[in-house]
Formats: structure tokens, C-alpha cells, sequence
């Protein structure tokens, strides 16, 4: 939370945002062979040699499922070099699939993308419209990643179709939620809510824990980026208790959502807890992704607590990894903390060459949640120098962006800003008129707003 001069919108989104989001590929391998496989295989499963290569894929699936992505690469690959040299176009095509989505997890989003499309295409020519959901899903996630957002919506969608074609009910519960990642993108958050809603209820049906907890996950991602941190606490705790119960790597994205709905609570002790517990799990899975997404979220409560030079060490290393992983959604977020860190020290032109970009950035590829934060903080730089043109330019983007949300969150942060800006100005009336309007907004909103 920030208490100070800035107001900062949770910024869960792929996060989680996201990572900050559950954007995973949410149909898991139930095969019954998975689920009987006796515990001697269990452990010599790095090297399954002696099963055949059909099977040899499914513990490569449940080992990336479990978090274990260099393990699942190590598997995958000899596998579909095999099926490639025996013409197994179904298995080469599978093992393809889950070798993009193990590249995707490592940060190697052209590989990714790369590895996914042949993929599809071995499966298009050979008409496996059974497997034809796997790979839509697979391309749209790493298009969401990327920030694709208008071909991630077209991918989701083509999955959504191929598995009602083939009545694979996961797979139309996993796509709906995927789309949902795209609406929360494009501050469509009531589509987002059915999205996740259709995934959770799915899961329950179905019998598939990873179905239901990435729902809740998600919905309680909505929750903290509405404005609503303590309403998610109980479905990220009963998602956490589902990955966990099932042995799944997805549980690292639950706790970062703890951590953000704490933070936003004012509970920072708890915030940091679950933070750290996040990173140190990236970490061991080699997600860079989701390791700058909790380096990102611990400089915000270093900076909260006063402590700038480590909060803009943190962000330096966040925004490292996301500019190499061409992470753009990301890269300006970092950018934006930075200009927040240079505002409090004092360095005003620095402050907006970092908040200018992260716009620009944000702006040109339709993220309109995370670049009505940029021009708030524009806004109150300009006021700081002077440049009341440009506080108005600003101020009419915000509200611009601010009405095609829609969202409670975005209308305080905007009120809020006009009220600092009218208080710094000796306006008193100015400050009540523009807090006015807020109504019941500001009493439902989080601590730091509050």
C-alpha cells in the first residue's frame, strides 16, 4: 500500500499479476494410468525408459504440473526426438506442446511460441481435433503473456470451439477462465468474474482441483484489483490448499495473491511473509516470470516502508528480467515503481522520463488499468513543476481511461489525485468537491485508499 503523496492501483493482473494471474494451461493430465502408477515408478520417473513414449509424456506432463520444469524438458525432449524419427505424429505433436509450454514457464517465450506452433500444425495436417484445444490454449497463454491480448482472445477462443467440437468439458471450463484473463486485462471485469466463476464451478463438477483453484485464484485476483483485498483472502487460501493437497506448482501464484490482499490490508508483516515464501518457490521452479512479479511486489513494501534505495534495487532486477523476456506489461510497471522511488528522492526529471515511458508502453499495447496509474502519477508531477497545461492534459487522459473502466478502484485513484493535487494547492474546496462524488466507493475500498 502507499500511504503518501501516490495512491498505487493493486496491480494483481499477471501479476499478476502474472505473472500475475493464473494464466496457466489449466487442463491437467487425469490419465488413469497417472493415477494408479504404483510409487517405485514414482521415483525413478526422471528416467522412465522402459515405458512407452505415450506414457513417458504424461510424466513429463505431471512433473511440469508439480513445478519441476527442467526435470518435465529433460523428459520431453529425447521423447519427441523419438516419436519424430518413428513418424508418432500424435506423440511428437504432444510432446511439442508441453516442450513449448516448458519454455514458456522458463522465460524462452519465442521458443515458446516457436515450439507451440509446430505443434498445432502437425496436429492440424494430421486432423488430431482432440489435441486441437491443447495447443490454442498453449499459443493464447504465451499471446496473454506477451500482451498479445487481441490474438490471445482469437487463440482462447478457437480453444473454447475445439473442445465443445470434441466435448472435452476441462477444456471449455480451462478456456473460458483464459479469456477471463484477457477481460480482466481489458478492465472488462464483470466478463472477467463469469470467466472465473465458470472455471471454479467447472473444477468443483468435474473433479479437477487444478480447475477449481486457478478460479479461485483468478477471482481472488479480481477481488484485490477491484478494490476488495479481504474478499479474496478466502479463495486464495482455499486455492492455496488445493495445489498443495494436489502437489502443484500453481500454489506460488496463490501465495503472491495473499501477499498482494495483505498488502493491500495493511498487513505488511503477513504481505512480506507470503512474499518471500512466493519468491523462494519461483526460484526452485526456475519461473523467471513469476520471480520479477515477487521482486516487483517486494520493492512496493520497501518503498512503503521507507526504504527507497532497496525498493529501486529491487525494481532494477524485476525490470532485467522482464526487458529480456520481452515482458512489455511488466517492464512498464517497474519503470512506474522507479518513477515513484526518483519522485521521493527528489529527482523530478528522472521521475518522469520513467512514468512517460511506462505510459507509452502501457498505451500501446491496451493496458488501460496500468496506464491510467502512469498518468496519475504524470499528473502530480506536473503539478510539482509547474506545468498546469499538462496537469489538465493528464487529468483528462485518467478520466478518459477512468470512464472506460468502470471500476470502483479506478474512480477513487482518480478522485485521489485530484484531491492531493487541490490539497498541495491551498484548495480546500477544490479537495471536498472532488472526494464528493466517491459516495460508498471510498468506505468499500482497501486501506490504502481508505
Amino acid at each position: 500500500m502507499r500511504t503518501g503523496r501516490f495512491t498505487r492501483l493493486v496491480t494483481a493482473v499477471a501479476a499478476v499479476l502474472g505473472a500475475a494471474a493464473c494464466g496457466d494451461d489449466v487442463d491437467s493430465v487425469e490419465t488413469e494410468a497417472s493415477r494408479e502408477r504404483p510409487a517405485s515408478e514414482l521415483a525413478e520417473r526422471s528416467l522412465p525408459l522402459e515405458l512407452p513414449l505415450e506414457r513417458q509424456v504424461d510424466v513429463g506432463i505431471e512433473l511440469y504440473y508439480e513445478g519441476e520444469i527442467d526435470s518435465a524438458r529433460s523428459i520431453l525432449l529425447p521423447v519427441a526426438e523419438k516419436a519424430r524419427q518413428a513418424a508418432d505424429t500424435v506423440v511428437w505433436a504432444r510432446a511439442l506442446t508441453w516442450l513449448g509450454l516448458t519454455a514458456r514457464r522458463q522465460g524462452d517465450f519465442p521458443k515458446a511460441r516457436r515450439l507451440g506452433e509446430q505443434a498445432l500444425g502437425l496436429k492440424l495436417a494430421a486432423d488430431l481435433s482432440d489435441q486441437l484445444y491443447r495447443s490454442y490454449n498453449a499459443l493464447g497463454i504465451i499471446a496473454w503473456q506477451e500482451t498479445r491480448l487481441a490474438e490471445a482472445e482469437e487463440l482462447f477462443r478457437k480453444a473454447l470451439t475445439a473442445a465443445r467440437a470434441v466435448g472435452d468439458e476441462k477444456g471449455v471450463a480451462g478456456a473460458s477462465g483464459n479469456l477471463g484473463l484477457v477481460h480482466t486485462d481489458l478492465g472488462e471485469f464483470a466478463e472477467a468474474r463469469r470467466d472465473f466463476a465458470t472455471l471454479r464451478d467447472a473444477g468443483r463438477a468435474l473433479g479437477s482441483p487444478l480447475h477449481e483453484a486457478n478460479g479461485l485464484t483468478n477471482l481472488g485476483m479480481l477481488d484485490i484489483l477491484v478494490g476488495a483485498p479481504l474478499a479474496a483472502i478466502p479463495n486464495l487460501e482455499e486455492a492455496r490448499g488445493l495445489y498443495r493437497s494436489e502437489g502443484l506448482g500453481n500454489e506460488e501464484v496463490a501465495v503472491r495473491q495473499l501477499g498482494d490482499a495483505y498488502a493491500a490490508l495493511g498487513e505488511l508483516g503477513l504481505a512480506h511473509a507470503n512474499y518471500d515464501t512466493a519468491l523462494a518457490m519461483a526460484r526452485a521452479q526456475g519461473d523467471r516470470q513469476a520471480e520479477a512479479a515477487n521482486l516487483e511486489v517486494l520493492a512496493g513494501l520497501y518503498q512503503d516502508a521507507g526504504d527507497d534505495l532497496r525498493a529501486l534495487e529491487f525494481y532494477s532486477q524485476a525490470q532485467a528480467i522482464n526487458s529480456e523476456l520481452g515482458l512489455l506489461w511488466e517492464t512498464g510497471r517497474d519503470l512506474r515503481g522507479a518513477a515513484l522511488i526518483y519522485t521521493s528522492l527528489g529527482d523530478l526529471e528522472l521521475a518522469g522520463r520513467n512514468a512517460a515511458e511506462a505510459s507509452a508502453i502501457h498505451r500501446e499495447i491496451g493496458a488501460p488499468i496500468e496506464e491510467l496509474e502512469d498518468v496519475l502519477i504524470l499528473a502530480e508531477l506536473a503539478y510539482l513543476e509547474g506545468r498546469s497545461a499538462d496537469v489538465d492534459r493528464w487529468m483528462r487522459r485518467a478520466h478518459e481511461l477512468s470512464n472506460g473502466l468502470d471500476a470502483r478502484v479506478a474512480r477513487i485513484a482518480v478522485a485521489l489525485t485530484e484531491a492531493r493535487i487541490a490539497d498541495a494547492a491551498g484548495d480546500p474546496v477544490q479537495v471536498l468537491a472532488a472526494l464528493e462524488p466517491l459516495g460508498n466507493d471510498l468506505g468499500r475500498s482497501d486501506f490504502a485508499s481508505e
